[in-house]
């Protein structure tokens, strides 16, 4: 438990060392010649004897303290016990017991610090090490009596933190939380994490969960485990800029973690309740996703680059990608898709004509996209018409759809059958604004203004920012106008 190198040891050395200093007429080949013999008899003393016991102790002591540092315990104990008969402190018994334990005489050392404690009653590392002796031992109530005097004194500091979060949080819950908060961004020990972590659930404290789980993951990086832990608490709490930092880390885990994790953090984004007020956090998310070797992560990462609202950053990351990955058909299809969100409606369908080109185009959604971004660019509208119709075929339900295959009757002037398929679409709970949009825009071309100018306010109450469909209000208002 206490590490040797502490900066009460370390006082001791320099103690040492003045010591050393001061005593000028005792050189290294005496101390040399005051070590035991190999038949551990005892070796005459040619050079200078200290006048008092006081000081013959302290040079015992000394010499102790220089085979303590070198780690030869034998030679130590020998010091140390010679030092002992002239005076005894509390820090001549607590490294006397030191060496003991060292050597595996734990009830020797047990001895060695109990007397360390009767000499001091508050000697700090003499009363950690018997709580390390008694909580090994499952000794509670001995367990108790030395964590009340510790406590008493010193507190929850890190040293008694370090030594057993459960046994202290039973007996000082208060105080143990407190430390734990205080020293978490110091904690390097697994086994008092794991208990840390305990202690936070405990208490419910999902902010101090998180802190945990981020050193246990700095301790086990790529640990895909913790990740997902770090990663659904985070989200919880609705603070995603504590898991940033840790996103690349999924980059060390397998390919199917790989896949798993990115697929995590793309449903958290999507379920956070107010996504704009952490538009910087999934940037950086994103970010760390996109340099995954993962294709499908990496487009899903684009995407969301772009339902974010940042187009410019995800179509110029799918153009990269497309040139470096030509057969890789996601991102392809990106440039296809941002482009048409972008209204680059040429850029749109010469990237729709390449994936048409590369694989089957058998798929539905595909069909729709590329059918709503002809409609859209109002050309090749017999086209539109005959890849929307397969895309019903498929799926006659899918409202997005139905959306899609009014619009482009719209677009064909086909006006009647535009609006009794829009309406389908209004039917539905989950009408989008786009779709109120398109109903205006069908309204207002048939002549009913009220209907129109209806349709784009419940646009706009859904999509409040969306500046288009301010723009688009303002255009039909305009028209009936003139």
């Amino acid at each position: 438990m206490f590490h040797k190198y502490s900066t009460y040891h370390i006082i001791a050395l320099l103690l040492t060392v003045v010591v050393f200093s001061a005593c000028t007429t005792t050189s290294t080949e005496t101390i040399k010649q005051r070590q035991p013999s190999a038949d551990n008899t005892q070796t005459e003393y040619r050079t200078y004897e200290p006048a008092t016991q006081s000081a013959l102790a302290e040079d015992y002591f000394n010499r102790g303290m220089i085979y303590y540092y070198q780690e030869f315990y034998d030679q130590s104990v020998l010091e140390f016990e010679r030092s002992l008969q002239f005076d005894s402190t509390a820090g001549q018994l607590f490294f006397l017991g030191m060496c003991y334990k060292f050597k595996n005489r734990r009830d020797v050392a047990l001895n060695m610090f109990q007397q360390a404690v009767r000499r001091d009653s508050l000697h700090k590392f003499a009363l950690l090490e018997l709580a390390d002796y008694y909580i090994g031992a499952n000794n509670v109530d001995s367990t108790s009596l030395v964590l009340t005097r510790y406590v008493g004194a010193y507190g929850v500091d890190k040293p008694i933190l370090l030594l057993d979060v459960e046994t202290l949080y039973k007996q000082f819950p208060d105080e143990t939380l407190a430390a734990i908060h205080k020293y978490v961004s110091d904690i390097s020990s697994r086994r008092t994490l794991i208990n840390a972590v305990s202690v936070a659930e405990d208490v419910q404290d999902k902010h101090l969960y998180v802190s945990i789980i981020q050193r246990l993951v700095e301790r086990s990086p790529g640990n895909a485990r913790l990740l997902e832990i770090l990663f659904r608490t985070a989200f919880e709490i609705e603070q995603p800029e504590l898991a940033t930092d840790f996103v690349h880390q999924i980059e060390y885990t397998n390919e199917e973690h790989q896949q798993k994790l990115g697929q995590l953090l793309f449903d958290l984004v999507v379920s956070l309740p107010s996504r704009d007020a952490h538009v910087q956090a999934i940037e950086e998310m994103c970010s760390h996703l996109v340099a995954l070797s993962h294709h499908n992560i990496r487009g899903r990462a684009m995407f969301m680059l772009s339902d974010i609202g940042n187009n410019n950053l995800s179509l110029h990351l799918f153009q990269t990608s497309k040139k470096s990955y030509p057969n890789t058909n996601i991102y392809t299809y990106g440039v296809a898709e941002i482009a048409s969100r972008m209204q680059r409606w040429e850029l749109s369908i010469k990237a729709y004509e390449e994936v048409k080109t590369k694989s089957s185009f058998d798929n539905p959604y595909l069909h729709n996209a590329y059918a709503y971004t002809l409609a859209c660019a109002d050309t090749l509208l017999a086209e539109a018409d005959r890849y929307i119709d397969l895309a019903l075929s498929v799926l006659p339900q899918d409202i997005n759809f139905v959306d899609t295959k009014a619009w482009v009757s719209f677009r064909q002037g086909n006006l009647s059958e535009a609006l009794s398929l829009i309406e389908q679409c209004l039917d539905s709970p989950n009408a989008t604004a786009e779709m109120w949009a398109h109903a205006a825009e069908i309204h207002a071309s048939i002549g009913n203004e009220a209907k129109s100018i209806q349709c784009i306010e419940h646009a706009i109450s859904l999509q409040p920012e969306n500046t288009q469909l301010r723009q688009l209000y303002y255009s039909i208002k305009h028209s009936f106008i003139q």
